[in-house]
């Protein structure tokens, strides 16, 4: 992996993280799989994380993720989709989002999206971020990138 020059990709990545976290309490990130938790952790995430393949049903889990309205009327938590970009996280974020739909929870797509464009060069999965942002940080501070 060899970047013409990190700096860019990596204060956009920055930038990424920055408004996801903006976003904590009140939304809760869905990951597939615990190594994207720890992925997201090792960043300095501070929005909940919560994994989704615990053996129950989507619908199930967003119901218990999201919280359900209280007494107040209080809504429930956004779901912030953050599957794989890969073809098996895609049909995954599709069925996230219909469930989502159909339970009447607030979900955002749009840090999948931008965060696949960001990197989708060079990785295609939530577990591989932290590895790409050690390595862009690698390469400019060794000078290693074509510039």
């Amino acid at each position: 992996m060899s970047f013409t020059d990190p700096a860019p990709l990596r204060e956009d990545l920055d930038g990424w993280l920055e408004e996801l976290n903006e976003r904590a309490p009140d939304a809760v990130i869905v990951v597939e799989g615990p190594k994207d938790e720890r992925a997201l952790l090792r960043l300095g995430v501070i929005v909940p994380i919560a994994v989704l393949n615990q053996g129950k049903g989507i619908g199930d889990a967003l119901a218990s993720i999201a919280g359900s309205n209280d007494s107040k009327g209080a809504p429930h938590r956004t779901v912030i989709i953050l599957t794989d970009w890969d073809r098996k996280g895609g049909q995954l974020a599709n069925r996230i989002m219909k469930a989502c739909l159909n339970l009447n929870i607030p979900f955002d797509n749009d840090a999948r999206r931008k965060l696949a464009f960001l990197t989708g060069k060079w990785i295609r999965d939530v577990e591989s971020l932290d590895t790409l942002v050690m390595k862009l940080d690698a390469d400019k501070a060794e000078g290693s990138f074509i510039g």
